[in-house]
């Protein structure tokens, strides 16, 4: 086997346990109980005011659309935003 085919091999195979990955963490992010924007969610916003949250992360959205948005902003190094 020569070099340039087993970098090729490797390559690939880091590329299908990338992906492999990500699509676990999302499923299991959206197995977890509770609602997604509990933590920016305060009691007292209206409900227009958390539709609009809703909306902004993209959570309004069917569930095939929200992880195509997923892998797009993994693919261009959009991690989301931090609420720590």
């Amino acid at each position: 086997m020569s070099m340039a085919r087993f970098v090729v091999r490797r390559v690939l195979e880091i590329l299908v346990t990338l992906f492999i990955v990500a699509t676990l963490i999302f499923i299991l992010f959206r197995m977890m109980p509770g609602n997604p924007t509990a933590m920016v969610l305060s009691p007292r916003m209206t409900p227009e005011v958390r539709e609009i949250v809703r909306s902004r992360f993209g959570l309004d959205k069917p569930l095939w659309q929200q992880y195509f948005i997923y892998l797009n902003n993994i693919l261009h190094g959009e991690f989301g935003n931090s609420f720590y």
